[in-house]
């Protein structure tokens, strides 16, 4: 038989074990955490339209400065285009030169002694036409080259605000070819969102617990998607909320080399302290609840998993 002390024991170790078990399967929150950016909802973009390489040579605006349609923003600089309209403009006026000295003969009626002696300048009609056909050539050369240089002017096509980070830091001087962004202004009355980047290996469990926040929503009066609180990195000690409400569909490679999902999450415009398009925040996603062991052991289930699926 066991003893008395045996017994107590036992009895102590089958509490300890139901404790622990009660404790592991105890639901506890789940969440994810995430980088995002803050973006506008409404925006208006600006790109490099110059065919050839071009220079930033003037930033026009400040961060966060209204502008009107039609406001200057900013001023590109092209070298080769600028020397191709000035030897143009050289070749434009002297053609004209000899155009007004060519009529100005024909329409003097000089004696024909006057005539042989500037027989280079009185020449015939031939001649004449082909000054005037190489002026016009070069007359609408050299108005191709201006509509192109008025493409350096970039200027507001809707009033807005602008949206950048240290704008004429980042931007004067910067070389840029067609295509590449340049600025972008936002709506002053829009609003704005958080693009968060998921890792692709915790992917899974958002989109689960996505569509069973959706579902939910669908059967009761709940706003739809996943609680989320984040702030901003240049303001730590405001702690904000918001909503993920969509989860892409692909994943996309970061310059680091590690694939991320994007997300957007709809949060409260009024409450930003800032409003500065690409202003880094740091999320929490609420994922719903799990077995407190689950937390224990899901980060080196996600490292083994991932690990397989290279191996595969």
């Amino acid at each position: 038989p066991l003893s008395r002390n045996s017994v107590q024991r036992w009895t102590m170790l089958i509490l300890l074990v139901a404790l622990a078990a009660i404790i592991a399967l105890l639901p506890v929150p789940q969440q994810i955490s995430a980088t995002a950016v803050l973006a506008p909802s409404k925006k208006h973009v600006y790109y490099a339209t110059a065919l050839r390489h071009t220079i930033i040579e003037q930033v026009l605006v400040n961060d966060g400065q209204m502008v009107a349609e039609g406001d200057p923003l900013l001023q590109l600089a092209d070298a080769e285009l600028e020397s191709d309209i000035q030897r143009l403009t050289r070749q434009d006026e002297q053609l004209k030169e000899q155009i007004r000295l060519w009529k100005n003969l024909r329409n003097r009626g000089s004696s024909s002694a006057e005539t042989a002696a500037n027989d280079s300048l009185s020449a015939s009609e031939i001649n004449f036409n082909k000054l005037v056909a190489d002026k016009d050539q070069i007359a609408e050369e050299l108005e191709q080259l201006v509509t192109r240089k008025s493409e350096l002017s970039i200027t507001a096509r809707q009033a807005g605000q602008v949206a950048a980070w240290d704008v004429k830091n980042r931007l004067l001087g910067r070389p840029v070819n067609r295509g590449d962004l340049l600025l972008s202004t936002f709506e002053p009355n829009s609003e704005w969102y958080l693009q968060v980047s998921i890792p692709e290996q915790r992917v899974g469990m958002i989109a689960d617990a996505l569509k069973a926040a959706i579902t939910k929503a669908q059967r009761t009066n709940e706003p739809q998607g996943l609680r989320v609180r984040y702030f901003l990195s240049s303001h730590p000690s405001q702690l904000l909320e918001g909503r993920l409400t969509e989860l892409a569909e692909q994943a996309t490679q970061r310059t680091a080399g590690d694939n991320v999902v994007l997300a957007t999450a709809l949060i409260d415009s009024h409450s930003l302290p800032l409003r500065i398009e690409g202003s880094i925040a740091q999320v929490t996603i609420e994922c719903g609840h799990v077995p407190a062991v689950w937390l224990v052991v899901r980060d080196a289930y996600w490292a083994c998993s991932s690990r397989l699926k290279m191996l595969w």
